[in-house]
């Protein structure tokens, strides 16, 4: 195959590698990206040169034509750690790999802890889960009155919002009931008035071991928070929806606050569409960051403002308006309020080159299943975020930059 052509086809040995060797074993259309930007730093022209170099430091690049004993000699001078420059990481990385670990051994740690208590001047297992539910109970308000709201705000033709809050309270109506109930009913276990059985025993060690438990994941959102930050995380949800029904729909919406956030971004785009008189698959939408100092807004004519976006692996520059490298020991940012415009797909002016596309994730951990609907579970969308000058999107791509809607705290 090589010998056919005169000059290396790098770009046949990059689709061998990137799409048929790795590639064919990868279904996710980030990770694809993934892969292709990486392997076009080893299938170069470039790499045919003696001061070519994998890395920022130096230490990475393949040595030159050499004896057996050379090469060996170089693999051993190689760090026995891999810095996160090997891989196109910011330093953080490190530090996000660290306290990953260190979770981990916690919390099986934690797991093999006794949870008779009552030691001295301890506070007995039993104490603990009576104040733990009361405690959830009164932070969690009781489920909406969703034929009220229906009434208040019914279907209507121009108005998809109305949908889709009638539609959220549903969703988070049958989280408020299972959450509630198990919550009393492990209150009333510690009393002995009724038995405690096995899913009431999973949320009583989710409570003692501050973690959700598997019976509430089931009809929730997702979500990687403990179970003291994931009942404060809902009760926040819950107020911003009652929020929305005693006020109206806001000016800027919470997208963090939403149990099923495509629900919404379809919504916006049909409003728009049968204003316009357009088809919604003939749509896609243009951002804007807006300045950070920027905190009173009014309703635009066009789209919607959101906030709630969180950057990891970057950070969002407010002064240049651009995606820029991280702060030392600074893992997330918080992006400022972001204008979502509905455009027509053949019209938009959006330069690709000067854009990074980042992927949006409902948690850290970026991965989820297709749900009945076609969607992601964890997956939300695609966001075009400027790029300085001296950056491109396969530098942004190797650092993993992600928009997250939540944090795992």
């Amino acid at each position: 195959f090589l010998e056919e052509n005169d000059t290396i086809p790098y770009m046949a040995l990059k689709y061998t590698a990137s799409e048929a060797n790795y590639g064919g074993r990868v279904t996710d259309t980030h990770d694809r990206r993934t892969i292709n930007n990486l392997i076009t730093d080893f299938y170069c022209s470039d790499i045919l040169k003696d001061d070519y170099r994998f890395s920022p430091s130096g230490a990475y690049y393949a040595p030159s034509h050499a004896s057996y004993e050379t090469y060996v000699e170089y693999i051993r001078s190689l760090p026995i750690n891999q810095m996160p420059e090997a891989f196109g990481l910011h330093a953080n990385a490190n530090l996000v790999a660290a306290i990953n670990e260190a979770m981990r051994i916690l919390r099986t740690a934690n797991s093999l802890m006794p949870k008779t208590g009552g030691g001295e001047g301890g506070r007995s297992k039993d104490t603990i889960l009576a104040e733990a539910t009361e405690k959830f109970l009164g932070e969690l308000k009781k489920p909406f009155d969703t034929e009220y709201v229906e009434a208040k705000y019914p279907v209507d033709y121009n108005e998809s919002m109305n949908t889709v809050l009638n539609q959220e309270l549903l969703r988070f109506n049958k989280l408020i009931v299972r959450v509630r109930s198990t919550l009393v009913d492990v209150g009333k276990a510690v009393k002995g008035l009724v038995v405690m059985s096995p899913e009431l025993e999973e949320v009583a060690n989710g409570i003692l071991e501050n973690m959700m438990p598997g019976v509430w994941k089931k009809v929730s959102y997702p979500s990687l928070k403990p179970i003291v930050s994931y009942v404060g995380d809902l009760a926040a949800r819950l107020k911003f929806l009652q929020d929305w029904i005693d006020k109206g729909a806001p000016v800027t919406f919470w997208l963090s606050g939403f149990f099923f956030t495509q629900s919404f971004l379809t919504g916006q785009l049909q409003n728009y569409a049968r204003k316009t008189k357009m088809e919604i698959d003939t749509l896609v939408w243009n951002y804007k960051v807006l300045p950070a100092a920027e905190q009173k807004f009014q309703k635009p004519e066009t789209g919607c403002l959101v906030y709630g976006i969180f950057m990891d692996g970057a950070r969002w520059d407010d002064v240049d308006g651009c995606i820029a490298e991280s702060f030392p020991k600074v893992l997330f940012c918080e992006m400022p309020h972001l204008h979502l415009t509905p455009c027509e797909s053949s019209k938009d002016p959006t330069d690709k080159k000067t854009v990074y596309p980042s992927p949006v994730y409902k948690t850290s951990e970026r991965k989820g299943t297709l749900s009945t609907t076609g969607h992601s579970t964890n997956f939300v969308m695609t966001v075009l975020l400027p790029m300085a000058k001296t950056h491109n999107e396969k530098y942004w791509v190797k650092r993993g930059v992600a928009c997250l809607t939540q944090l795992d705290d």
